[in-house]
């Protein structure tokens, strides 16, 4: 029985001259058997080692699969929350949008206001100005009416005095 050290493959040999055992160094699992007179090797070994290797590399697919997923997650997760914020600062913009645009109805409704009012004002004072003149063709009138009839008063008075005058002669 010979023990080969190959320290280049890892591997360790074990068995007597034509049959031999390779071993890894490493993990310890039988890598493959062969005889070396007959030069076959054994296919179950070979074909065990290969489904452990497969199975490795398949849990370490999956691993990452996993991993890729998780990462996608968080990303979606980030991507929802900017969406969010996105919608919640368009929503204000288009708010503020809004509130100016009453703002600058509400100015202009104002200045329309105002104008009126200016108008009204005008009339106001116009119609004062009529009123005072009619007030004051009034008065005189009043005051023409008043010597007229101070006038036609008197003269009356003076022809019923005549009348009485010449009655008493």
């Amino acid at each position: 029985m010979s023990v080969t050290d190959t320290s280049q493959n890892e591997t360790l040999e074990v068995g007597p001259e034509n049959l031999k055992m390779s071993f890894s160094s490493t993990s310890g699992q039988l890598k493959r058997m062969t005889n070396y007179r007959t030069r076959v090797k054994d296919l179950d070994v070979e074909l065990e080692s290969t489904k452990q290797k497969s199975k490795q590399n398949l849990q370490q697919a999956i691993l990452i699969e996993r991993e890729r997923v998780t990462q996608m997650q968080w990303d979606m997760e980030e991507l929802r929350r900017k969406y969010l914020e996105m919608e919640s600062k368009l929503k204000f913009e288009q708010d503020e949008r809004i509130h100016s645009e009453l703002v600058k109805v509400s100015a202009i409704h104002e200045e329309l206001l105002v104008q009126e009012l200016d108008v009204a004002k005008e009339q106001l004072n116009n119609l004062q100005k009529h009123q005072e003149e009619l007030e004051m063709k009034s008065k005189a009138d009043i005051k023409l009416l008043i010597k007229e009839v101070k006038h036609a008063g008197l003269e009356s008075f003076r022809r019923g005095l005549s009348k009485v005058k010449f009655l008493k002669w």
